[in-house]
């Protein structure tokens, strides 16, 4: 299950309440991440890490 939290003004809403897409996956279903995932900056990780604590 993939949860999608599209929510304000970068999601194109323009009346702004708490909007979620629950996404049901299975193992070969044909969808995939519209980005390439890459390595992460360390210290902006740990930092972001260290803000959700």
């Amino acid at each position: 299950v993939n949860i999608f939290n599209m929510c304000g003004a970068a999601a194109w809403q323009t009346v702004f309440h708490v909007h979620l897409h629950v996404i049901p996956r299975y193992r070969d279903d044909p969808l995939r991440l519209p980005w390439t995932p890459g390595p992460g900056v360390a210290g902006e990780i740990a930092a972001a890490a260290e803000d959700l604590r």
